[in-house]
């Protein structure tokens, strides 16, 4: 079985069980020897015999180990049937007769697989669409709760269609939850990177969040997308005068590296960091570094986060 020989496998493991047709280790050997042969049913037969074994047995004398590999080997059994609920069913009876590790995982993997063959069946675009409708009569009268159940469950329907992810991000905009609201505008831009209207509800948040690093970002690619937008201009005229009122604000500095998995880490780079003492000594050595593509690269991104200041002229 090591060597992958499993027709070989079976041919000895059938001797085992000749040998001792009552023990459902040997049978649960040859199960695993026939479902690397994908020849289920044989396999299925020798696991149901070897549970049948166990469980004929008194309640002391029971085995609990080979008991819950029989299980567990079902579970895979009705997994690779493609019956999920089955194979929930005997790995969690698996767990409770022992616990394997390998199983757990088969737990969860099957779990997945139930949850992606329950929403692929739920799709619906026309009913997405309706459902999306309804959301948009309930947000133009105010009732952003009742308009974000609605947009919920246009997204269920039809996952793929960015309007309703930014839909529903902005219900989580008008009720300040930002924090789900970004993700859902990153959803929607992500399904769609030339969503001009993800972008704009995106920069909106950013920006309301204080993440003015962000926010210009989703400006800017908002003004690629369309260079005459309006909206894209006004959102960095708005980033831009944030920053230059938060710029020497410590605390917005030190917030805005905390949020920037990027500049954090260029801070925390030791050759950065002797980079940063050598210009706060020698202010003219700006020069050197900035003509290093490397150093200047993450100079300009400790400029963007305001932790070094740039003066005109």
């Amino acid at each position: 079985y090591s060597k992958r020989d499993f027709a070989q496998a079976v041919e000895h493991f059938s001797r085992a069980v000749d040998l001792d047709p009552r023990n459902s280790v040997y049978l649960n050997n040859r199960a695993a020897a026939f479902m690397a042969l994908e020849q289920l049913d044989k396999a299925e037969a020798d696991v149901q015999l070897a549970i049948s074994i166990e469980l004929n047995k008194n309640l002391d004398d029971q085995d609990d180990k080979a008991l819950g590999r029989s299980y567990s080997r079902l579970g895979t059994i009705h997994h690779k049937r493609g019956n999920y609920t089955g194979a929930i069913h005997w790995f969690k009876n698996s767990i409770v007769e022992h616990a394997f590790p390998e199983t757990s995982m088969k737990l969860r993997d099957a779990e997945k697989a139930l949850e992606e063959v329950k929403a692929k069946a739920y799709l619906d675009p026309e009913k997405s669409t309706e459902a999306k409708l309804l959301g948009n009569e309930l947000f133009r009268k105010g009732d952003f709760t009742g308009a974000l159940k609605h947009y919920t469950e246009a997204i269920k329907r039809n996952p793929s269609d960015p309007k309703v992810w930014n839909n529903r991000a902005a219900c989580y905009q008008k009720l300040y939850e930002l924090r789900l609201g970004i993700k859902d505008s990153e959803k929607a831009v992500e399904l769609d990177p030339n969503y001009v209207k993800g972008w704009s509800r995106l920069g909106q948040m950013y920006y309301g969040s204080r993440d003015l690093v962000k926010a210009k970002r989703a400006f800017e690619r908002m003004k690629e997308i369309d260079p005459t937008n309006v909206d894209a201009q006004k959102g960095l005229d708005m980033c831009a005068n944030a920053q230059q009122h938060a710029g020497n604000d410590p605390s917005e500095v030190q917030r805005r590296v905390q949020n920037d998995p990027e500049a954090m880490s260029i801070m925390q780079d030791p050759e950065m960091q002797k980079v940063l003492r050598e210009l706060q000594t020698n202010p003219q050595s700006a020069q050197k570094w900035m003509a290093d593509p490397v150093v200047s690269r993450k100079l300009q991104k400790l400029i963007e986060v305001g932790v070094i200041q740039t003066r005109p002229g």
